[in-house]
């Protein structure tokens, strides 16, 4: 069995469908984040299909798509990125009341199963795919980082709000411990409450510095970010670069296939018209050959003489002019371009050089082509 799996891509997040050939629904759509855990959940769904008998279609979106490209790429499944246009031409054969990602999902997988023998492979070999292979890995790992900082960050901030309250309390001092003091019942009491409040303040200072060092961490961090981001911003200028040079790759292909096209029309309508002249000129010929015989039986009619080729030397028809530039038989067509039967032969001469007759006789019949 053929399965199809289309992937309706967004920014961030793609919605995905699974169908087979047959019209079978093999996973309803599901949407996916573009991060490590959506796609391990994806390659999870098709896991137990062979890579043989699955293609996987997705529309080309600028650059959203790269990321989840480059991660099926890697994986080495059968991809194909299929221009916008012709997939907003499927999508509205029919009535489109609305746009839903499941719904365009569901489509797409219809699309990858109707055309699944005519799927053309993005070329693996190909430079511009390799680097997208390294750059999507760098980006899953950019937001596998982004991810784990957000984590931090959550975990950190419960901690900076009661370290804001420490510091407070460092600073300012607590009135309630003040009072606990002052509220001694005997000196005693007075030192076992003073070594509480000592521990509490030496507690609260330590929680303090902890702060402190959490925010330079934080400072760091950040920083470490920023650089990231720079550096993500860079490669996806590259790739957009990589992606402009090829749709502009892929537009003059077009354009070439379109001349190809043409030229292709504009021959077959050639070599139907020579054919057509051939046929009128052996049209001609046999007219010619029937004027002859006709000839022929009059005088054996008239005379009684049949008239026969005598074996003598056929006369070159021209004087001087003795090169030949197409001879009898199979030859590349001059204009055609191709190979066709050439049933005389052809010599070069300027316009009005004399031709001779190649043997004695009378001239019964004639024409001109």
């Amino acid at each position: 069995m053929k399965y199809g799996v289309e992937i309706d891509i967004s920014k961030g997040k793609s919605t995905i469908a699974i169908l087979s050939v047959a019209g079978e629904v093999i996973e309803k759509p599901f949407e996916i984040n573009h991060d490590v855990g959506g796609l391990n959940l994806l390659e999870e769904k098709i896991k137990d299909i062979s890579k043989e008998d699955l293609k996987i279609v997705m529309e080309e979106t600028g650059t959203y798509h790269l990321p989840v490209l480059g991660y099926l790429l890697d994986k080495g499944y059968f991809v194909v990125a299929e221009n916008a246009l012709k997939i907003k031409k499927y999508l509205d054969r029919g009535l489109r009341k609305a746009k839903t990602d499941k719904k365009d999902a569901y489509k797409l997988a219809e699309y990858a199963c109707d055309n699944w023998y005519k799927l053309n492979k993005i070329r693996e070999n190909d430079e511009t795919y390799d680097n997208l292979r390294f750059l999507s890995r760098q980006y899953i790992n950019n937001i596998n980082v982004q991810v784990k900082q957000k984590n931090n960050f959550s975990n950190l901030s419960q901690k900076i709000s009661m370290m804001i309250h420490v510091r407070m309390t460092y600073e300012r001092g607590d009135p309630q411990l003040m009072d606990m003091l002052a509220g001694a019942s005997s000196f005693g009491d007075f030192l076992n409450k003073a070594d509480f409040v000592e521990k509490v303040m030496a507690y609260d200072k330590q929680i303090w510095q902890d702060y402190i060092r959490t925010r330079e961490y934080v400072e760091l961090c950040k920083r470490q970010l920023e650089l990231e981001k720079e550096i993500l911003d860079e490669t996806k200028a590259g790739v957009e670069l990589e992606q402009q040079n090829l749709e502009e790759l892929i537009a003059q292909k077009t354009q070439d296939i379109v001349k190809y096209e043409t030229d292709i029309s504009t021959k077959e309508q050639a070599i139907q018209e020579y054919e057509e002249e051939i046929q009128a000129q052996e049209e001609m010929i046999a007219a010619l050959e029937a004027a002859i015989e006709e000839e022929k039986q009059r005088i054996l009619a008239s005379s009684g003489v049949v008239l026969t080729y005598d074996g003598g030397v056929f006369k070159f028809p021209m004087a001087t002019y003795t090169r030949i530039t197409s001879p009898y038989g199979d030859r590349i067509h001059p204009t055609l371009g191709i190979n066709q039967f050439h049933n005389g032969v052809d010599f070069a001469a300027p316009t009005g050089t004399a031709i001779y007759a190649a043997y004695d006789g009378i001239v019964v019949a004639a024409d001109y082509s």
